[in-house]
């Protein structure tokens, strides 16, 4: 909004601009300074009534401006178990560390006997964010993982059952037998 003016003068102004027409600069201020006046009162009796007996945190808790930015403390977390470098563990970080979709398969022609589920999605997902990936898809190794993860379809949760499908989608890689392993569980719960 544009500055008052001390000009009544209607020839100076353009006709949709908003103007405040006042004899002088003391008198068109009064009214200002009330207004500011009432709003900080009303701030005060505001901050009176917050920082009563009860407040947003509870009964009897003072708020502060602090208080009402950050939340309490939550309480610590149980301590987890040590972690156990697993044969597994070691697996998957071998995948995760192969780039090409060659390299990967290689890896799990030599070792997918020892995998678990989580290394079979890790392998399929791995290949499908391989640049070569889908030059891979009719390999005989990838028809292994494929076949071991249809067999093994039980020990799916949510995250594999999604990393697999996107993997599959990545890769246009249709599979039929495990497409329909996939929807099977989803399906169930529609």
């Amino acid at each position: 909004m544009p500055f008052p003016s001390t000009s009544s003068s209607a020839a100076e102004h353009h006709p949709n601009d908003v103007h405040i027409a006042a004899a002088s600069t003391a008198s068109s201020m009064a009214p200002m300074h009330a207004t500011a006046a009432r709003h900080a009162e009303g701030t005060q009796a505001a901050a009176a009534a917050t920082s009563s007996s009860s407040s947003f945190y509870g009964a009897g808790a003072k708020a502060s401006p602090t208080s009402i930015l950050f939340r309490p403390k939550a309480p610590p977390r149980p301590a987890r178990e040590p972690f156990e470098d697993s044969m597994n563990a070691q697996l998957n970080r071998d995948i995760m560390a192969k780039r090409s979709g060659g390299d990967i398969l290689a890896l799990c022609a030599k070792q997918q006997a020892e995998f678990d589920m989580v290394n079979l999605v890790t392998a399929i997902h791995r290949l499908a964010k391989a640049p070569d990936g889908r030059e891979f898809c009719q390999h005989p190794t990838t028809a292994e993982l494929t076949a071991d993860m249809c067999h093994r379809m039980d020990e799916f949760n949510p995250q594999h059952i999604s990393n697999t499908a996107w993997a599959l989608a990545s890769l246009l890689f249709s599979h039929e037998p495990l497409l329909a392993a996939i929807s099977a569980p989803c399906l169930s719960k529609v």
